[in-house]
């Protein structure tokens, strides 16, 4: 399953996971990892959430960033990968 490139307080990943979880099609847990976010959000859909900052007056998430633009399926593709 492919995902955009930001979380956006959770509304992304929120349908799409609370979906494969309803029909059992998830292999394992539920680890989204994002450097910002608001308080609570991803909550009720993820196992574990990894976010090293959560300001308390959150705002929107482009705010948090120098340069929010949208990412391309070539920049994704030609990032560093962990193996």
């Amino acid at each position: 399953m492919r995902f955009r490139d930001r979380a956006e307080a959770g509304q992304v990943l929120a349908g799409p996971l609370s979906g494969l979880r309803d029909r059992g099609e998830l292999p394992g847990p539920v680890v989204p990892a994002v450097p910002v976010g608001a308080p609570g959000s991803l909550a009720p859909e993820a196992d574990t959430i990894v976010c090293p900052y959560r300001p308390a007056v959150f705002g929107a998430v482009g705010r948090w960033y120098d340069d929010f633009g949208l990412l391309t399926d070539a920049d994704v593709l030609d990032a560093p990968h962990v193996s």
